[in-house]
């Protein structure tokens, strides 16, 4: 979609849905801020098949819900480590406290396909 983030400054995910021009159905979507205060991305969910285009069109109204696919956190009660899972698998990163350890010296990413939990929304069960 090419249309200047300038152009639409009042956009907020409230107050617009995405609807697919032909066929009039809605288009679910995310709105990526990248530690910004405006809107830098607007994802959207589609199948788009080969050497074909997608019309789309902004109109006023509620969004699709958008229903959570992946969770993450810091966790800074186990020395700044970052989590993160979904249906299939988790991750957490191990925090820069663990290089100062001597005893412990660890770094990189712990993967986890054989036990996933589900997340709750609020905090990683792991």
């Amino acid at each position: 979609m090419e249309t200047s983030k300038n152009a639409i400054p009042q956009l907020k995910s409230a107050n617009f849905k995405i609807v697919n021009f032909a066929t009039q159905q809605k288009i679910p979507f995310q709105l990526e801020y990248l530690v910004m205060h405006t809107i830098q991305n607007l994802l959207m969910q589609v199948i788009v098949p080969v050497r074909s285009t997608l019309n789309v069109k902004l109109v006023k109204g509620k969004p699709l819900p958008l229903a959570a696919a992946t969770f993450g956190r810091f966790v800074p009660e186990r020395k700044k480590d970052f989590a993160w899972e979904n249906d299939k698998i988790a991750y957490k990163m191990y925090g820069k406290e663990f290089e100062k350890s001597p005893k412990e010296m660890s770094y990189g990413i712990d993967v986890d396909w054989t036990s996933i939990q589900i997340f709750n929304g609020k905090d990683l069960l792991y």
